[in-house]
Parts: C-alpha cells; structure tokens; sequence
C-alpha cells in the first residue's frame, strides 16, 4: 500500500534520517476506573505567563487577540507587569491604575474568565515595589556610619569642643536622619550621648577622655523601580516598614474600589532587588527586642572592629533580625492584605537578606527562578551559542518547593525559562528538559518569562521585552507551543494531587552563613551566587540525590513546629519524613537542637553528618544559649568525632551519627530509588490516598531499558507518557520482595507512571517497543539486553524516497516546490538566498508503501529535527513531534 506521509516545521527543519520501529502489546481487561484515566485538565493544571504591558499601551481589541492566542496555545494563566513604553508609542500609554487602565485591566478579567483563564497581577509595575506615593521617609533605606576621633580636653566634660561628623555624600546629606550616638574612650569604655547634642552635622561635647565618636545615620539608597511603567516611576519602598507598605497599598485599595474592578487571582512579587538596603528606621527597636541588647551600643564591631568574633556575633544577630523584619514587616502583612482581597500571593523570596524558608513559607505559593540553559547530557541537546550560563541550580530551586513542602502549601511555581536562549533562538526542545528539571524539583506550577502584549497590526517581531524568551505569536515556536503546554499541564495535573513523599528533611544551618560570612555585614541569597554560600551543603544536596533519596529543606522556625506520629516526624504541613539530617554545621541555636532532643525521644530518627554543633550563634545571653546547647547535645551521649558510621535507640527514636551518607540513609530506613541510585535518572515521588505517583525522566545519556525496582510496593500500576497522551497498565513484576516496573526511557524523554497499594487495575499494556527481531516475551522475562532476536519479527523501515518541500507561513515568501533527492535537507542548503533567513514553517512530504509484515502498531523516530513538525499520514494529523527524543 502506497502511503503519503507529510510533516509541517517549525523554525528550521529537518537533517537525520527517518524510521519506523515495530511494537507490541498484550492487551488485557478494559473495565475503565477513574484512576487510570488522565485527569481533566484545569486552568491550574496549564501554565502561566508573565503578560508584560508596555507602557500599559493595551487596548480592548488586542488584548481580546492577546488572550485568545495564548488561550488557544494553552496557557491557563496570564500575570499582568506593566513595565516601560514603546517607542514612538508615547500617546497611547497609560498611567498605571488610572481610571482608565482600571477599565482596561476590568475588560482583561472578563475575557480571561470567558477563556476559562486567570489574571495574575503584580502589585507594580517592574520591580520591586515603590513608585509616586513613595516619599522619601517611606523609602529603602540603609545606615551610613561617620566616626571621628577626638583628643579630650583639659576641662573633660566641663569643657565641650565642636566635633565634626557631617556625612560626605552630597547626595544623602539633606536626607540623613541621625539613629545613634556612640562614644568609645581609650579605656574600652562605651556611652550612648544623646542626640539632642547633635545640630547640622556636628555636636557639642565634652569627651571625658580621648577616644572615638560613632555617629550612626538612616540614609536612602534612592533606588528607583526598574523597568517602571508610567504612572510608576518612582523610589523603591522600604520592605523592612509595615506602615510603608500599607500607605504603599492603599493606592491599590483606592483604585479598585473607585472602579468597582475585580480583584485579581493572585498578586505577585518579583525577585527581592532591592540593592543596598540595609537598615529601617525601626530595625535598633527591633533588634534590642528580639536579640535582648542594644546594637547602638556595638557600632565598632557592626563594622566589623575589634574582636573577630564578637563582631562576628554582633553582624550574626543583624543578619537574622534583618530577616525577621522582612518577614514580619512585608511578606506576612502582604499576605494578609492580599486574602483580605479574596486573593493569593506569589512570591519570589530569593535575592533577599532573609531566610528563605521562612519567607517562601509565609506565603501561598512560593516562586524560585529558571535563569539561563543547563547543559544537559542528552543526545542531541543544542547549547545556542549565544547563551546565559544556567542558574537553575536544582539545589537552589529546591528552597521553595522545600518550604511548601514542609508548611503544606499545595503549589510550588517558577519564573521559567527566563534568558534561556537569546530572542527568537529558542526550540521546544530546548524547554522541555529546563521544564523536567522543574518538575524533578517540586515545582508543580509554571510561568514562562514571557510574553510582551503586542498588537495585532505590529510589524513582525512586534513589541519586545528586553530579556527573553518570547511566548507570543510573533515566534515561530508559538505555532506549537499548545503540544508543550499539553505536555506541561498533563504533568502538573498529577504533580499538583497527593502529597510530598520525599524521605529526608535536610536542616538548613543559615547560621553558618550568618555568624561566618565576611564579606560586608549585608548578605543576600540571589540565585546567582547562592551557592557560594553554603557549597558542602550543595554539594550534600546532590549526593543525596544521587544515591537515589530525596529531601526537602527545613528552617530552625519549621523544625520547632515540627512533631512525631509513630517513627516518622511531621511537619506544621503534615508532610511526614524518614530522617532529620544535620549536615556538617558549627553553629546552632539551643532551641533547635533541644527540639531535635525532643523529637528523638518521641520517636524521631536524628543523625549529624561528620560534627556535632559545637557553639550557637549571635551575641546576646551567649553563655546560658551554650549551656543550653551543651546539655541538649551532650543527652545523647555521642563521641565528639567519629570516622564512619554509629547508630542507637535513643528512648523511643533513633540517633545517628558519622561521615557515611549512605549507612545514615540506609539504617534510616529512607525509600531508595534504583532508577536515580543505578541508572542516574530523576525522579519526584508523591504519595496518592491508594498509591503513589512518580515523574522520572533521564536527562543524563544513560537510555533505560530494563526492569527497574521502585522504592514502594504495588500491587498495580499505569504508565502515562505526557508528550503523546499514551497511557496503559505498567508491566510489573516482583522480585525478593521488590516492584519491579519495565521501563522503556531514553534520554531526554519522561513518562509518569501511578502506583495502586491494593487495586488491581485491567488496562491494555502500556506499550513496549522491541528492536530488530526482537521477541516481546523474551524481552519481559529477561530485559532487552539478554533477550534474543527471532525469525519473521518485524524490523524498523528505513524511509526513502525523494521529497518534496515547500516553504510555508513565514518570512520572505519564498513561492515554489524543491524536490530533495534521498534523505530530507535542512531547507537552509537549497540554492535560494532567501532560504538562509528564512523564519517560519515549511512541508515535507515523502509518498512510500508499507511491508507486508505484522506489528500492532508503528512509530516514527525521526532521529534529528529542528525544531518541531506537525505529521499528517494519508491526510490524518497523527500528532507533532517537538521534544527530544524526535
């Protein structure tokens, strides 16, 4: 039978040869139980784009068309950030929540709910929060430190001398405020004078000895928002300020309420860039409250003076009550505004000086960032040559998804693909294996970065914003983007159900950082250099990992809300763990480790990796915080050192100590992974009321094609492949005890695969494909590589022939049909100059017959491609192909 087989391409085009490989299957019962069915996709299952306004130039008609494109591509959710203007477009901005942009922003809720999307919404424009309502009073702030020394004279304090301590930046002296005074003799004695002394940058004073006035300021870093948008502009906020931050929003209040709009979805915000703020009007208040001492009176080792350690100590607490009043003075009464407004947040806590955790906990969905492309090890993977080096650090991304984790937040997201390749450079099947790597990482929810509104009648490439990529459909990926977003949303369905099922809860030692970090007393965790922070606790995290376990993140604030049921400790979440492991840490506070002491005797399994802590951190009632650290860690009664391994009861629990990572996971009892452990996949497992659920996918080049033991038992299981939609019950065995699954993985590819503890479900096999004259039988009792060929079998078919091409949706035009002799060509080798810079879609097609030889089905392995295809068979659309493996 002569067929005719037709691809449609999107980008470039195609350069491998093509195949068909025979497959077989075994189908069994059809009864049909909602279980082995691919969940009814939502619009929170689909994922979600950062919707730039420029220069909020919108207007009801292209937003009705911007809409229904990403709709129709698959997106469930657009997140609104005006940012700057278009040029040569200045008449048609408009001032951000302006009555008018109330109306547009009311006409983009509409549409969206007839599209069945959502409407996000930054509660800004461009990043991070400030803009026209902001004084100067209201501003980022951060401390200046003027000291002067003074010789004593004759009179001592009966006779005063003018001491100069003007602030030398023109810029900040108009707008300095005075916070403290600190006089420190020679003899080491220290007397805060009062400030009623000071007048236009000096005091009057006599000093009772020589020695050296510290006169601490509050100035401004005079940040302005970045990539405002009109009606925007303006200094950044003072995040550490809850009074800013509600006269920071009642501008919000007012413009919704005059305008009777709906309140978005969810309010966002962006990656904490708040460069240089370093102090608050309230932090001194705030720092004597929570650390029990005067930091005013410790000015000399706040810049790092005196003795190493106790400056040390000193910064330490800084650091920390920096952290409590991010937390306390934003992210939570954020929160609380946003639900106030029947609304959730999302947030991006990462480049903060906060603790992470705490943060991303605070919060209803906490967001981490995908930077740059990772250069993963899969066949065929092209690195553009203009590329930003990836920061999409599983360790790093693992911060947020942890603290949902452990506080029972359903939903982790990412910013996605931001600059994962330069404009209009970027494949699907370059996203597809940064998107696996996400969801690998606990993220159940993703946002590309972006899409610029553009309208209608611009000229190609339309409106732009300045970091890529481009989800719109001036590019020639967008064509195809809905077999991506299918591909995501299928996964994200089963990702956003059950519950984490990782086994080891991994303490965060932050107090390393902050008693040890030197450079500055100001440090942020910014995902570009995060992990220069802590590199053996990342270096902890991926052996881990490796050794085919799992694990979330946990605070000092988290563990303490921590308790035990049974063996397992939980979370304030409910997310249950196998092991609390201490890495390799100096510092702790008492608190947290009479809380692991607690948890141990309750029945809790506990182990320190290579140290006990030794000291805790910060300054204040330093001697009775390490007596109490002391006896906590002394009631276990642990040698100081030891070299490998050592375990023992401790009253109902467990604890465990030694250098041996693996001897801790295993005596544990942690549920190992062979497919991470032995054939270096990854995997995220979750547990489901009748079973679990795993996503693994290979992005090493190490094809899988074996029988492969799982760290649960089941008594049945489903395979869904999210690229084709394919889904059939897994082909299972046990062995001394262990489920085994068949897995069929090669690099690049994912599959979800959903176990059932007692059901036994009756589904066709999920389909298996045999190599040349390969027997499937064989192949099931003795894998792949030990099975032998047969006689007869069908063999793949090698397809030849000559083909005809023809450019399609595109720019140039190019008119005419080219006929490639033997294998198809890329269509930048055909004699036309046009052909070179050609962008958009073209058609091959090839006419061939098929054997006479018996197979259930075939499937076409196109081998190479660039950069999807949409394939017809005889006029019947038969799927696209946009991923690796083609």
């Amino acid at each position: 039978m002569k067929r005719s087989l037709s691809y449609q391409f999107t980008a470039a085009c195609l350069a491998a040869l093509t195949s068909l490989t025979a497959f077989a299957s075994q189908p069994s019962a059809t009864e049909k139980r909602a279980a082995t069915e691919w969940p009814t996709l939502t619009t929170e299952n689909k994922p979600g784009v950062r919707w730039w306004w420029l220069g909020s130039a919108v207007d009801e008609k292209n937003l009705s068309w911007n809409l229904a494109s990403l709709a129709k591509a698959g997106i469930g959710t657009v997140e609104i950030t005006p940012i700057y203007g278009v040029k040569g477009q200045d008449d048609k901005e408009v001032d951000f929540l302006s009555p008018r942009w109330m109306q547009l922003y009311t006409h983009t809720v509409n549409e969206a709910n007839k599209l069945s999307m959502w409407v996000d919404m930054n509660t800004g424009t461009g990043w991070p929060y400030g803009g026209p309502t902001i004084t100067h009073a209201e501003a980022a702030s951060r401390q200046l430190i003027v000291k002067q020394t003074i010789q004593a004279l004759s009179g001592g304090r009966a006779t005063k001398q003018s001491i100069n301590l003007q602030v030398t930046d023109n810029r900040q002296r108009p707008l300095v405020q005075l916070q403290a005074l600190l006089f420190v003799g020679e003899d080491g004695s220290r007397e805060q004078l009062p400030l009623s002394i000071y007048k236009d940058g000096s005091v009057e004073w006599g000093a009772p000895q020589n020695g050296t006035i510290y006169a601490l300021y509050m100035g401004k870093t005079l940040q302005q928002v970045k990539r405002a948008a009109p009606g925007g502009q303006g200094l950044v906020m003072n995040h550490f300020s809850k009074p800013a931050l509600q006269h920071y929003l009642k501008r919000f209040d007012d413009a919704f309420t005059t305008a009777g709009a709906p309140w978005p979805h969810s309010f966002f915000n962006d990656s904490y860039e708040v460069y240089g703020a370093d102090w608050s009007e309230n932090l001194l208040a705030a720092f004597k409250r929570l650390r029990g001492y005067d930091l005013a009176d410790y000015l000399p080792e706040f810049l790092g003076e005196g003795d190493a350690e106790t400056s040390a100590r000193i910064i330490c607490d800084y650091r920390e009550t920096v952290s409590d009043l991010l937390l306390t003075e934003f992210t939570l009464p954020w929160t609380s505004w946003a639900h106030g407004k029947k609304a959730i947040t999302r947030n991006q806590a990462h480049g903060s000086p906060g603790n992470l955790l705490d943060l991303y906990g605070a919060i209803d969905i906490p967001e981490c960032e995908s930077f740059g492309i990772t250069a993963f090890d899969i066949p065929g993977f092209r690195l553009d040559s203009v590329r930003k080096v990836s920061d999409a650090n599983p360790a790093t991304l693992k911060y947020a998804s942890s603290a949902a984790h452990v506080t029972g937040k359903p939903l982790t997201s990412a910013e996605s693909m931001t600059w994962l390749t330069e404009h209009f450079r970027t494949s699907l099947s370059q996203i597809k294996p940064e998107m696996d790597q996400l969801f690998l990482n606990g993220i159940n929810r993703v946002f590309y970065h972006g899409a610029p509104y553009t309208p209608q009648e611009a000229a190609w490439p339309g409106w732009l914003f300045y970091a890529s990529i481009q989800v719109n459909p001036n590019n020639t990926i967008f064509r195809d983007m809905d077999a991506l977003n299918t591909y995501a949303a299928r996964v994200q369905a089963f990702l956003q159900g059950g519950q984490p099922d990782n086994e080891v809860l991994l303490y965060f030692p932050i107090y390393d950082i902050w008693q040890t970090w030197r450079k500055g007393h100001y440090v942020t965790f910014d995902i570009h250099k995060i992990s220069e922070k802590l590199p053996a606790f990342e270096k902890l995290v991926f052996d881990i990992r490796k050794l085919g376990y799992d694990l979330d993140y946990v605070s000092d604030n988290q563990l303490l809300a921590a308790s035990v049921e049974g063996k397992r400790v939980k979370t304030q979440g409910g997310t249950s763990y196998s092991l609390i492991l201490v890495p390799d840490c100096r510092y702790m506070p008492a608190s947290t480790a009479a809380k692991l002491l607690e948890l141990t005797k309750q029945g809790a399994t506990v182990a320190f990796l290579n140290r006990l802590p030794e000291d805790v951190p910060g300054f204040g009632n330093l001697e009775a915080r390490r007596d109490s650290l002391k006896q906590a860690i002394s009631a276990y009664n642990l040698y100081p050192r030891v070299s490998s391994y050592f375990g023992k009861p401790f009253e109902k629990g467990r604890v465990m100590y030694g250098n041996y990572l693996q001897d801790i996971l295993e005596q544990a009892s942690c549920t190992y992974e062979a497919i991470a452990g032995e054939w270096d996949a990854r995997f995220i497992r979750r547990r489901y009321p009748d079973g679990y659920v795993y996503f693994v996918a290979q992005q090493t080049n190490k094809p899988i094609d074996a029988w492969v033991p799982l760290g649960v038992k089941a008594a049945s299981a489903m395979v869904f492949d999210p690229v084709t939609g394919q889904k059939g019950q897994a082909t299972l065995r046990t062995v001394n005890g262990k489920t085994q699954v068949y897995l069929q993985l090669q690099p690049g590819a994912s599959l979800l695969i959903r176990t059932f503890d007692q059901t036994q479900v009756q589904e066709p096999l999920f389909p298996l494909y045999v190599k040349d004259g390969m027997n499937l039988k064989q192949v099931m009792q003795a894998g792949m590589q030990e099975a032998k060929p047969r006689k007869n079998a069908p063999s793949p078919l090698t397809l030849t022939g000559d083909w005809h091409f023809a450019f399609g949706e595109g720019q140039p035009a190019i008119p005419g049909t080219f006929v490639m002799k033997g294998d198809p060509k890329p269509w930048t080798d055909l004699p036309n100059d046009s052909a070179k810079v050609f962008a958009g879609t073209g058609r091959y097609t090839l006419s061939f017959k098929m054997p006479k030889m018996k197979a259930d089905n075939w499937r076409l392995d196109l081998e190479g491609l660039s950069e999807s295809a949409r394939v017809t068979i005889n006029g019947v659309y038969s799927g696209t192909v946009w991923n690796l493996p083609y």
